[in-house]
């Protein structure tokens, strides 16, 4: 299933140069245990399938081929800057996937 989400940006991005998104995706997961933290397991790197910019330029809207429950999904922007060429303030988000909507409940 095809799955995806809106990320909120603060100043229009500068897509010119980066055909390819100025972004990085990566996923993870570690075993469940009593303790804190874990080696980290199963990384991959999702197909990205589409990316969409929002009419005013303030939001983007990332699908990918699959979500998977239980994977922390990181996204690097890295590369990407605004129209005047500023780097973001915070160039990483992390989302934890819990559970994966069905397709009769996404918007």
């Amino acid at each position: 299933m095809a799955s995806g989400g809106w990320h909120r940006l603060i100043a229009p991005p500068d897509l010119s140069p980066y055909p390819g998104g100025g972004y990085a995706i990566s996923t993870l997961t570690q075993p469940y245990h009593a303790g804190y933290g874990g080696p980290e397991i199963d990384q991959h790197q999702p197909k990205v399938k589409s990316v969409s910019l929002a009419q005013d330029g303030l939001s983007a809207k990332l699908v990918l081929e699959k979500l998977d429950p239980g994977f922390v999904y990181e996204l690097d922007l890295v590369r990407l800057r605004s129209r005047d060429q500023e780097e973001l303030l915070h160039r990483n988000a992390f989302y934890t996937v819990n559970e994966v909507p069905s397709r009769n409940t996404v918007p």
